[in-house]
């Protein structure tokens, strides 16, 4: 209680009990009357209820229609569902088929490609000894290429004694002539092909007979053939020379001019 209540006076002190009776009595009777309309209402209510009996049966077979139909959709919903799996299941078994299929598929690729790769490393390697087939060739022919021929000329009497020392040869001559003996040898890696041997001496009136050999065999090496090829020449000298040389030159397809020079002294 704040101080407003303490200063405001009591209205149980103002109140006369005299005049609360009919005031009583008042509030007694609308009581009654309130219970009454309550038990009003209730039979009529009870009366209403009994008369819409059949509203209460309709509403009931609604509810078990609407039951029922509940259970209808929820079969049909269940039915709907297992097709649905079903389907799904059939999808994941043609899935399956059609997996199988790309798979298989894969591997005949697969070994389709590892065919031509086996194919591939099989002419790579045929492909590789053809290189080096040819590479042998080609080194072979690059050696035989630079194979060259190479002379050695030796100069004998008919009697066969060596004349090429390095110094003036006596020579014998009958009736101013002499028999001379070319012999020459191949010491070369290479065959002199066609070959040809040419004579001439100085002065100019010594002469040489033939001047010209066309030899009708080619020079093989002396690996090969060792004594080599001989030409038999006839000199002519005359009475006024002493002193002269014979030079004589070979050459061939595979060999440029080569010549020897032998200086002799006649003898009489």
């Amino acid at each position: 209680m704040n101080a407003n209540d303490e200063d405001r006076p009591s209205r149980q002190d103002d109140v006369d009990p005299v005049e609360m009776q009919p005031r009583k009595a008042e509030a007694a009777r609308e009581l009654t009357a309130v219970q009454q309309t309550l038990v009003d209402s209730i039979t009529a209510f009870n009366r209403k209820s009994e008369r819409s009996s059949w509203r209460v049966e309709i509403l009931t077979w609604a509810m078990l229609l609407l039951a029922a139909a509940q259970v209808f959709a929820a079969y049909v919903a269940f039915q709907y569902a297992r097709s649905l799996g079903e389907q799904q299941i059939a999808s994941e078994a043609e899935q399956g088929k059609i997996l199988a299929a790309q798979r298989e598929a894969l591997d005949a690729s697969r070994r389709a490609l590892e065919q031509v790769v086996q194919a591939s490393e099989r002419s790579r390697s045929a492909l590789e000894a053809q290189l080096a087939l040819t590479e042998r060739q080609q080194a072979l022919e690059a050696a035989r290429l630079a194979q060259r021929p190479k002379i050695e000329v030796d100069f004998a009497t008919a009697k066969g004694t060596r004349l090429n020392t390095g110094e003036r040869v006596a020579i014998d001559l009958t009736d101013n002539r002499a028999a001379l003996d070319v012999t020459v040898r191949n010491i070369g890696d290479a065959v002199l092909t066609r070959p040809v041997l040419i004579f001439d001496a100085q002065p100019p009136n010594v002469t040489v007979a033939p001047k010209q050999t066309a030899s009708t065999i080619d020079f093989v090496p002396t690996t090969t053939f060792a004594p080599g090829y001989r030409h038999r020449v006839t000199l002519t000298v005359p009475a006024d020379v002493t002193n002269f040389e014979v030079r004589v030159t070979v050459f061939g397809d595979n060999l440029p001019r080569e010549s020897r020079v032998v200086p002799f002294r006649a003898v009489r």
